[in-house]
């Protein structure tokens, strides 16, 4: 008899597949493992520690309890946190080399230092009663599944509920955190081959059903106490850090910090779920337990001999004693569930120096929360299976926690980077369209910017006078300028846009200055022979009358739509307000329209006060991929001001047609105390998203929007908020205009540390982040020239040079040789 079997330690080196569950995609997203388990990934984004309270926090975690304590035994849960490098500067290209050149500052800016992001998966694993007993594939293999009927019964019923509990776990989560959504067959791959190669790439659902374990490990595991992962041309040394012991207390979001570290890491938790019984079982043994030794054997037989109570007695084990008793408490009245704990940090690297360095940053980050972790050694290859989704049985460190303990570990935290492309301008373009542009923010996670949510642009900016709105403004539509076949409207208060319109070769049209090279002469009424645009031009003149004083009924509206039949058959040259003061029988309507003609009471060579701009035979009006229309003087002469805009809101609905078009308003009050204008954008933010329309509204005061009659439609449909730096933002006063947009105290904290014309912080339903554009003195030389000193050179250079490139000169004003340099070598 051999007294030691040592068939145990005859190893043969096995297929990492072969260590892994991974069997077949059973149904969308769903992953069927060997041992008959069922096992989906949800991916989210934490909640931002730093603007959130500490009873957003609280209930964060209250609520994830709530949706974790239902699971009982045969469920497992995993939950990776994982840093990963960025990508470098995604290369754009731009109509005009003034954006152009400054997106290659950019380049070089961002790819001077190396960033991390964060990604966040939630795996579900639920084993089946019915199949713990037995190898699921091996009923596959066997075909056995398919032959008998109860079996197939069994399982379907089996896989239906798991999607039952999935679907409504999913639905809890993703009202708690941000960007959740469950991954389909493509992303589940995709994210499993990621955990056991060193490959990236995305991984395409197999045409014909294999195994799925031998799919995805395309890369040999070597064991030992310093396991490698790899093969002979790419290779990394792996060590798991495990968490030992817990600190005295926990709290919410404890491990924010590792979210921060600028390396790359997998961390991920798992929770093996335990049954209600058994969990009170065993915590009533630990309780009996700790009350046994309260005392040792010398006080109890003083006790005995003495008969009267010892005060002496272990103050510890009371207070363990004490803490299990409260267990039995919650557990009674279903306030946690208990489940076995373990917890490893995946770190890997080709440098087993470099390695050891990591491993030291991140047990400093556990010792300063009051964790004692240790890397692995004997248990580390057990450890990294045991990090695998679905390995539920590999790696035997476990500790019994509860689920609220749980949730104070998780990272249910997060810092917001963004998508590196924003999906909805990919989907329509057929081809990936990186973010709108790359912010620089603290610490090593990257910032990419985006303001669809969905297929929803519409946004919102917001900031007192100063604090860099007009800077933001020009940034964001030389941004947009990257995107394949964009057009912007921007309305403009102040001219700050006239600059940037002259450096990418756009238009600038200053609305009512006659003395403007740019001035306008409209001819609203050139192609009402196509019946829509009659139906259009009769409803623009109703508003025009009804400004003069007009009061409409049946038989006015009759003659001005007679008129307009009359002159739809003229030749389009002659289809003028004046042709219509000559066809429409009214006296009334006549004498109205005096001030927009340019011949008033039949006398030659006299003109309305708004005759030049409305009553022209050509309409100067050129629209291209940029155009700025600067309301400053329009907005002095009342009664041109809603013809004007109705004009022109009306030609730009013309233009949507289904490109990427962004129209950004400057001061909105403008518009939105103006009832006609306000119902017009209501309409817009409705219905333009379906033509890929955003609208981006600025304005230096919150009160604007709260008190607008639309402030509800705006509130609802801009999912993306820039709210500028406000010294004033914690003054009592502002505290229920910041909560009117769901901003609590930290986050007016931050807008109130925040600096002018640096730092902006925005609020999306996907996430939070403050940033700062990181502009260079060329580019801040185009987007920051608003005072009147530059306006006035940009319009001596245009008139001065107008065939010559307008930015060479504006350089050269500006004394920037070397840039100027650069931008003529492009």
């Amino acid at each position: 008899m051999h007294l030691f079997d040592l068939r145990e330690y005859n190893f043969k080196y096995t297929k990492l597949s072969s260590h892994v569950q991974w069997f077949a995609l059973c149904a969308p997203g769903i992953v069927l493992n060997e041992d008959g388990s069922f096992m989906a990934t949800i991916r989210y984004n934490g909640l931002d520690q730093e603007s959130a309270t500490s009873e957003e926090l609280m209930a964060l975690i209250a609520r994830v309890n709530n949706y974790l304590k239902v699971f009982g035994e045969g469920w497992c849960f995993y939950i990776e946190a994982r840093r990963v490098k960025a990508n470098v500067y995604k290369d754009r290209t731009f109509p005009d080399k003034a954006c152009q050149m400054m997106d290659y500052e950019r380049q070089n800016f961002f790819n001077h230092d190396q960033y991390f992001i964060g990604e966040y998966y939630f795996t579900l694993q639920f084993l089946p009663k019915s199949t713990r007993k037995a190898k699921i594939a091996k009923l596959f293999y066997r075909n056995e599944l398919e032959n008998d009927t109860d079996m197939r019964k069994v399982f379907y019923d089996n896989l239906e509920s798991f999607q039952t509990s999935l679907n409504k776990f999913f639905d809890g989560f993703s009202s708690v955190v941000y960007s959740c959504h469950l991954l389909d067959d493509e992303e589940m791959l995709t994210y499993l081959h990621s955990c056991v190669s060193l490959r990236k790439q995305k991984v395409k659902r197999p045409l014909e059903p294999v195994c799925l374990g031998d799919m995805l490990c395309d890369m040999p595991f070597f064991g030992g106490s310093y396991p490698i992962l790899g093969d002979d041309f790419e290779n990394e040394h792996i060590t798991p850090v495990c968490i030992r012991s817990f600190p005295p207390e926990s709290f919410p979001c404890m491990l924010d910090e590792l979210n921060r570290l600028n390396m790359e890491y997998r961390w991920v938790t798992r929770f093996i779920c335990r049954d209600k019984v058994d969990s009170q079982g065993d915590v009533e043994t630990l309780k009996r337990e700790w009350k046994a030794n309260d005392k040792n054997i010398l006080t109890m037989l003083r006790e005995f001999f003495y008969k009267e109570e010892s005060v002496m007695v272990d103050s510890t084990s009371l207070q363990r004693f004490a803490d299990a008793d409260d267990v039995l408490v919650e557990l009674g009245n279903n306030f946690i569930s208990i489940g076995d704990f373990t917890s490893n940090i995946i770190i890997s690297d080709s440098s087993m120096d470099i390695l050891k360095n990591k491993v030291r940053a991140i047990s400093r980050i556990y010792s300063n929360k009051g964790f004692t972790v240790a890397p692995e050694t004997m248990n580390a290859a057990s450890a990294w299976l045991g990090s695998l989704p679905g390995n539920a049985y590999a790696d035997p460190r476990r500790k019994a926690i509860s689920s609220l303990n749980l949730c104070h570990i998780l990272p249910l935290s997060s810092v917001w980077s963004g998508d590196e492309y924003c999906k909805h301008l990919s989907e329509c373009s057929g081809k990936p369209v990186p973010a709108i542009a790359q912010v620089e923010t603290e610490g090593s996670t990257p910032f990419f910017l985006n303001i669809h949510v969905g297929d929803v642009g519409h946004s919102i900016v917001v900031g007192p006078t100063g604090s860099g709105k007009s800077v933001l403004l020009n940034f964001l539509a030389s941004q947009f300028r990257s995107v394949p076949k964009a057009r912007i409207y921007v309305f403009d208060k102040g001219a700050s846009s006239r600059v940037f319109a002259a450096a990418v070769k756009g238009n600038f049209y200053d609305l009512g200055n006659d003395d403007s090279a740019n001035n306008l002469a409209f001819q609203p009424l050139r192609y009402i022979d196509d019946e829509n645009e009659k139906v259009w031009a009769s409803e623009w003149l109703q508003e025009l009358f009804v400004q003069e004083g007009v009061e409409m009924n049946p038989e006015k509206r009759k003659a001005i739509w007679d008129a307009l039949t009359s002159v739809a058959a003229t030749p389009p040259d002659e289809r003028t307000l004046t042709a219509i003061k000559v066809f429409v029988q009214n006296m009334e309507l006549r004498d109205a329209l005096e001030p927009f003609v340019v011949e008033t009471k039949g006398i030659a060579d006299t003109a309305g006060a708004y005759g030049k701009l409305f009553d022209s035979d050509i309409d100067s009006l050129k629209l291209g991929s940029y155009q700025s229309f600067e309301m400053g003087e329009l907005m002095s002469k009342k009664n041109a001001v809603m013809p004007t805009l109705l004009y022109l809101f009306h030609v730009i609905e013309k233009n949507c047609d289904g490109s990427p078009t962004f129209i950004i308003l400057d001061e909105c009050w403008t518009f939105l105390d103006n009832p006609i204008f306000a119902e017009k954008i209501r309409e817009w933010l409705k219905t333009m998203r379906k033509n890929n329309v955003s609208i981006i509204f600025a304005t230096q005061n919150l009160e604007d929007i709260k008190k607008c009659s639309i402030s509800s439609a705006i509130i609802e449909s801009c999912m993306t908020r820039f709210f500028l730096p406000n010294a004033q933002a914690l003054n009592q006063g502002n505290e229920e205009v910041y909560g009117f947009f769901n901003l609590n105290y930290r986050e007016r904290q931050i807008i109130a540390d925040s600096r002018p014309k640096h730092d902006y912080y925005v609020v999306s339903a996907e996430g939070k982040r403050r940033f700062d554009l990181a502009l260079s003195p060329y580019a801040l030389s185009i987007l920051a020239a608003s005072s009147k000193d530059d306006q006035a050179e940009c319009e001596r250079i245009k008139k001065s040079y107008p065939d010559d490139d307008f930015m060479v000169h504006w350089l050269d004003y500006k004394g920037l040789r070397d840039a100027k340099e650069a931008y003529m070598a492009l």
